[in-house]
Formats: C-alpha cells, sequence, structure tokens
C-alpha cells in the first residue's frame, strides 16, 4: 500500500474516492447571501520541469479550465475541491491553501462566490466519472497561464504560481511528468 502524501509536513490521510459517481442536480447546493456558492480544485505537481497544472476541457465550451463545481451541504469546501478534481479530472490529492475568491457571474447572469484551492495530486486515475466527457493536459504553470484565462480560475493560478516562486508551496506531489502520459494534445 502506498503511503499518504505529506502537506506541510503532516501525513494526509486520503481515502480513495473511486469509484464514486459525479454529483449531479442543485439539491444539496450552498448559497450565500443569494450567491451559489462554487470550488475549485487546482491539481499540481512539481517535476523536473517545474511547476505544472492539470487543466481539464469545458464540458460546454472549447476552452481549458480549472476543475470546479458547486459546494453542497454535506461537506466542507475543501472535501468539495478534492471531490470536483475527482469527478472532472481524475486525480486524487492533498488540498491545501485556499489560493484564490471572487465573485463571477454565472449562467443566466447569477451571482457566484467561487473559491480555489491548491491540490497536491498523488494519483491519476484513467477511470473517473466525467471521463467520457472531457480531456486533460498537464501543462507549464506559464503555459496554462496562457490557456486559461477564465475570471477567477486566472487568479488562482497567478496565486499557486506565486505560492511556487515564493517557495511557500508544498512539493508532495508523488507523481512526476514521466510516470503519466495524457493522450490528448492542446489545441
Amino acid at each position: 500500500m502506498a503511503s499518504s502524501p505529506k502537506f506541510l509536513g503532516v501525513e494526509m490521510e486520503m481515502p480513495p474516492l473511486s469509484p464514486q459517481p459525479a454529483r449531479v442536480g442543485r439539491e444539496k447546493q450552498r448559497y450565500e447571501d443569494g450567491k451559489r456558492l462554487v470550488v475549485g480544485g487546482v491539481p499540481y505537481r512539481v517535476s523536473s520541469n517545474g511547476l505544472e497544472v492539470l487543466l481539464i476541457s469545458s464540458s460546454k465550451k472549447p476552452e481549458w479550465i480549472i476543475p470546479k463545481g458547486g459546494w453542497e451541504t454535506d461537506e466542507t469546501a475543501e472535501e468539495a475541491a478534492r471531490r470536483e478534481a475527482y469527478e472532472e479530472a481524475g486525480v486524487e490529492g492533498a488540498v491545501g491553501k485556499l489560493l484564490y475568491s471572487c465573485e463571477y457571474e454565472g449562467k443566466k447572469k447569477m451571482l457566484q462566490l467561487h473559491r480555489y484551492y491548491a491540490l497536491s495530486v498523488a494519483r491519476q486515475l484513467d477511470d473517473f466519472p466525467e471521463a467520457d466527457k472531457r480531456s486533460r493536459q498537464w501543462c507549464l504553470i506559464q503555459n496554462a497561464r496562457e490557456i486559461c484565462t477564465r475570471h477567477g480560475m486566472a487568479g488562482a493560478l497567478e496565486a499557486i504560481e506565486t505560492l511556487y516562486n515564493e517557495g511557500n508551496l508544498p512539493c508532495t506531489s508523488l507523481l512526476s511528468a514521466d510516470q503519466h502520459q495524457v493522450s490528448q494534445q492542446l489545441v
């Protein structure tokens, strides 16, 4: 059995999330002051090339994004970030610092409050709930910032890059760039 990754020197208990279906519907959706609460996890690893983040294809638009979705009433924000990264990107790992939060105008002009957390990737799965809907691509942080420019997500990528450059981002990823190949190329 593989050991659990450490985050800030503390071993993190990480029971596998798989295999669980993706959650659907908004019955348990959290709201604050009329705003839908949305949480995302920025999956990252450190390779010999530097900081890399995992981007996923949007299910509705031809763009690359960060895994995110509704924060539900039966979970913490960190649990929601971990769940979204598993469901949409097929990765599991330790959730770290809150990177960025912002208001975002979502569907039907409804305001949302987005929160993005760092997620140090420990496992990348071939089988995950949205595998048939999405492509995924590891990118150097500089490239990810050029590709993923959606409001909020750009701020989260800038924040994780700053933490890395300042030496304040735990480099606990168990994956290396050579251990996993992603079949999809950036368009």
